[in-house]
């Protein structure tokens, strides 16, 4: 399955919380793009998806790898790397991110302490850039509503370069608990982040 989309793993760096938005035109995307255990790490995994990067990516992140380490060990073991992306916030902010040379474009990533943004087939590259700002210009306002003000940046400049009537979104957010803190996600609908924002108000 391939997952062009837009998404955004963030730390806060206040309280540890960790969390992912996400964005695409499929349905159902928070159940198949985010990964996170809380205190350990948060993973993106998209374009060509497969969900045993962010698994293992996961596992690697329990067993004290940092963010770098765990990319490196899971594109290693995976022949398909060419067509993936993923981006990686570990539970001391390190970040790190891939985006495989076939991923459509546009296609990207940006990373920076706390956080890393990433896309495929997206309109541009203001859409990472856009997403990027916000996260790092917010760090006043909690975690959710960090990565939901990032979330709608991203699709205000752009977004997915399919648009359609087929999409989802989700935002999913960690605090030191086994169950999320924040579990909103829209299945299907043909505005998915604004119709996120009304349930996440």
């Amino acid at each position: 399955m391939e997952l062009n989309t837009f998404s955004i793993c963030g730390r806060c760096h206040k309280t540890g919380q960790l969390g992912v938005a996400v964005s695409t035109a499929i349905p159902n995307v928070g159940d198949k793009a985010p990964y996170i255990y809380p205190m350990v790490g948060a993973i993106a995994s998209q374009a060509f998806f497969n969900d045993k990067l962010g698994i293992d990516g996961l596992k690697f992140l329990m067993d004290g790898k940092n963010a770098q380490d765990t990319l490196d060990t899971v594109l290693s073991n995976d022949s398909g790397k060419r067509c993936r992306q993923l981006g990686i916030v570990d539970n001391d902010g390190n970040s790190a991110a891939w985006t495989g040379e076939v991923c459509q474009s546009w296609a990207g990533h940006l990373t920076g302490d706390n956080v890393s943004v990433q896309g495929n087939l997206l309109e541009s590259e203001d859409t990472v850039i856009s997403m990027y700002d916000t996260f790092q210009n917010t760090d006043d306002l909690d975690l959710k509503e960090r990565l939901m003000m990032s979330l709608e940046s991203g699709q205000e400049y752009g977004g997915d370069k399919r648009g359609g009537d087929v999409q989802s979104a989700a935002l999913i957010v960690y605090s030191n608990k086994k169950h999320p803190l924040v579990d909103f996600r829209v299945n299907r609908h043909h505005l998915p982040v604004a119709e996120l924002r009304k349930n996440f108000n």
